[in-house]
């Protein structure tokens, strides 16, 4: 959040828009937890995922980016996708045991 308010304030002539802050802010946090725990493979990291997609839907709509919001949409889709697979290789996994 530091690096996002030094670059708001130093960069932009203009008053800090809030929303618009804290749409860049959150999801930037999300994506370091996510990164931190990929090469861990909890379960929680695709609802991580997730929530980051639906964070940047979120932004990409206040910033009126039609691209961006549907490859996020596509994202979103894939990280669900991405959990149930990921559940059912874990039950085979845990079968075959």
């Amino acid at each position: 959040m530091l690096l996002n308010y030094i670059a708001f304030t130093s960069f932009s002539n203009q008053a800090i828009d809030w929303k618009l802050f804290f749409a860049i802010a959150i999801p930037a946090g999300i994506s370091f937890g996510g990164t931190f725990n990929l090469g861990r493979m909890y379960p929680d990291n695709w609802i991580n995922w997730q929530v980051y997609n639906l964070f940047k839907i979120v932004q990409n709509l206040m910033l009126m980016n039609i691209a961006n919001t549907v490859k996020y949409v596509f994202y979103l889709i894939n990280a669900a996708l991405g959990l149930i697979t990921w559940k059912h290789d874990f039950k085979v996994s845990q079968k075959n045991i």
